[in-house]
């Protein structure tokens, strides 16, 4: 959109715990070069006019190293009367629109999402995830209490959408792909942008799910007591049990990291198992738990998150904060070579 900055999506954020107050964000990727990102300006568009707004930015800084990163900006209108149809970026003194992208305006929160919980992965790419370990994932988080999964298609092969599509179709999967074509000027940022799309889903589902989950496609937050099955279960007992610090209240729930190796030998081979299911033949983990914020991941209310990341919430509305949940309680179980 300016200068090597890539605008994704863009959200109306009225918020009233907000203390900035209502604005659009924009989900957007480019340098981490504040003196270019200064420069950078919103106009947004209502159909019959177009509308020049203060702007901020903020670079997201969990980019390890890289010289690109997410970036959200935030665009101010003068008024709330009306909600913007459109949003775009420029360069102030060249003011040269190159592109809108349609302003998501969120669902009012109802009751019906009470407890409803999406599982938002990160951006996918070629034949490294198989068909059988995308079903035992989706099998495994419907149990758990997910009743959505959002995906970003960074060059998922045929066979996966083929799958996805029946999935949706033969078995009532609730499912959503999202395009993720990312440029060659974006081509070093971490992890294929996944900080931006975290943002993206985010906000996304922020008004018609109560819980968002953001994992990899090998990770899986298993319950450790027979009587909290669900993840919804664990987050109540939490709620109930867990004291809260005084003038907060809990906003995200961080799942420690503990790694099932795939060299390890395969469990329940006597069954003879058609697929050889990850959860059900992995059984040996290292004895190492790992601390919080070190490969963590994360569940989060999105209604009080302003800023999320890869292992915790990088930033909440005030008044809000983390739990780390005991690891006798939930566990991330991550498999990998």
């Amino acid at each position: 959109m300016a200068w090597k900055i890539f605008a994704y999506s863009a959200f109306w954020d009225d918020r009233m715990d907000l203390s900035e107050g209502f604005r659009v964000i924009i989900v957007a990727a480019g340098p981490r070069r504040p003196l270019i990102l200064q420069r950078v300006s919103c106009m947004l568009n209502y159909g019959d006019y177009n509308q020049t707004t203060d702007t901020n930015f903020q670079v997201i800084n969990e980019n390890h190293g890289k010289s690109t990163s997410a970036i959200l900006f935030y665009c101010f209108p003068a008024s709330s009367e009306r909600i913007p149809v459109s949003a775009t970026l420029f360069l102030k003194k060249r003011k040269i629109v190159r592109a809108w992208i349609p302003v998501h305006q969120q669902k009012l929160r109802t009751d019906d999402s009470t407890n409803k919980t999406v599982v938002c992965l990160r951006p996918m790419f070629g034949n490294v995830i198989l068909t059988p370990q995308v079903v035992e994932f989706i099998a495994f988080y419907q149990i758990i209490g997910a009743t959505h999964f959002t995906f970003y298609d960074n060059g998922i092969t045929k066979e996966i959408h083929l799958l996805l599509k029946k999935l949706q179709e033969k078995a009532g999967v609730s499912v959503s792909i999202h395009s993720w074509d990312l440029p060659k000027t974006l081509s070093s940022i971490w992890e294929r942008g996944q900080l931006a799309a975290i943002q993206d889903c985010i906000h996304r589902h922020m008004n018609t799910f109560e819980f968002v989950i953001l994992v990899d496609i090998d990770e899986f937050i298993v319950p450790q007591k027979q009587h909290q099955m669900t993840v919804q279960e664990i987050i109540h007992y939490v709620d109930k049990h867990k004291k809260e610090p005084p003038g907060f209240k809990w906003g995200s729930y961080v799942f420690r990291n503990s790694f099932f190796c795939l060299e390890f030998p395969s469990q329940n081979s006597a069954l003879k198992p058609r697929i050889e299911l990850l959860t059900q033949t992995k059984l040996f983990r290292k004895k190492k738990i790992w601390p919080p914020f070190e490969r963590s991941k994360v569940i989060v209310r999105p209604r009080v998150v302003k800023v999320g990341g890869i292992h915790s919430v990088i930033e909440h509305v005030a008044g809000y904060r983390f739990q780390v949940i005991p690891p006798e309680f939930g566990l991330l179980h991550h498999y990998r070579g």
